[in-house]
Order: C-alpha cells, then sequence, then structure tokens
C-alpha cells in the first residue's frame, strides 16, 4: 500500500502520455479531438483520481487482508463477480449497468495479461510467504480484479463523461497491468 502512492501517480503520468501520443496520431479530426478533451480532463482530475484511487485500493486490501474476509468483501458494494455472472443476471440488469459490467470486464482481461508472466511468479512469492504449501492466486491482495475495482470504484463518483473515463479506462488498462 505504501508503494501504491509511488505507482498510482506514475500510471496516470502514463496515462496521459498514452493519451497524448494517441491524440498526435490520430487519422481524424474528431478522434484527435476526443483524445484531447480525455488528456486535458485527466489533467484536470488527476489529483482526485489517484487520491480516491489509493483510497479505493486501500479499501480493498485490508478487506482482503482482513481474518475472515472473503473475496466478495473485497468488491465494492453492489459489485458482482465476473466469473459468476449468467446471462440472467445480465438481463435482471438496466443499460447503464450492462455497459459497465462490460467495460470491466474487457479492462480486467487487458489488466490481466499484461501482469500475466509478473503476477504468477509474484503468487508463488507471496502463498510461500503466507506459509502456504500451494500457490493460492486468491490469496493475492493485488490481484488484477482488485485493482481494476478499486480503480472503477475510484472513477464512478467522478462527474466526467462516460466516453472519457473509457478512454482513461482502455488507453490506461496495459500501463496499469505492468
Amino acid at each position: 500500500l505504501d508503494l501504491s502512492t509511488e505507482w498510482v501517480p506514475r500510471w496516470l503520468g502514463a496515462l496521459h502520455e498514452t493519451l497524448q501520443q494517441r491524440e498526435a496520431a490520430a487519422a481524424n479530426l474528431h478522434e484527435k479531438q476526443t483524445f484531447g478533451q480525455a488528456r486535458i480532463a485527466l489533467a484536470s482530475h488527476r489529483e482526485i483520481v489517484a487520491e480516491r484511487f489509493l483510497a479505493a485500493l486501500a479499501d480493498a486490501l485490508y478487506g482482503t487482508t482482513n481474518q475472515g474476509a472473503t473475496t466478495s468483501d473485497a468488491r465494492p458494494a453492489g459489485a458482482r463477480s465476473l466469473s459468476s455472472l449468467s446471462f440472467d443476471d445480465l438481463e435482471l440488469m438496466d443499460h447503464q449497468q450492462v455497459q459497465e459490467t462490460v467495460e470491466l470486464a474487457r479492462v480486467q482481461q487487458v489488466v490481466k495479461m499484461a501482469a500475466d508472466e509478473e503476477l504468477v511468479a509474484f503468487n508463488a512469492r507471496l502463498s510461500r510467504a503466507q506459509g502456504l504449501d500451494v500457490v493460492r492466486h486468491q490469496s493475492n491482495p493485488l490481484r488484477p480484479d482488485v485493482v481494476v475495482a478499486a480503480l472503477m470504484k475510484s472513477l464512478n463518483g467522478l462527474h466526467v463523461d462516460e466516453a472519457i473515463r473509457a478512454r482513461w479506462l482502455h488507453a490506461g488498462a496495459v500501463s496499469l497491468g505492468n
């Protein structure tokens, strides 16, 4: 958690650079403007995003490291486990909830793919440090799904257009995984 005070601002800096690069490489004026708007919005909300992300990450980490905590305790209130989500659940959601669920799944997948190689070794080390005989990825409080859920929780309360938030998530997913 102490180290996250360094890597969250570093991630926000990498996201800003990525948005700036995509803005410069945009094929048309509309695309250039949308990346520019996302970059400007990030610059104006950077401190609050960092503050909220760190707070949400602390909540998630303390929730997963408390004795007796389950994996559902690590999710924000109202969040659903994507692994247990069914089509019947999607039918009960409104359009906004479906969009958020799809967005969450996409970001989690990209972050997990970016972190996958290092995550295997980290899970093994962490399980060994916890005295476990078998590697249990669920015992890692820094799993990609926990980090992404903390990020989503921190972004949900911002008064930022959904398209801008989506650009932040898509442009920053790989660097978040790294």
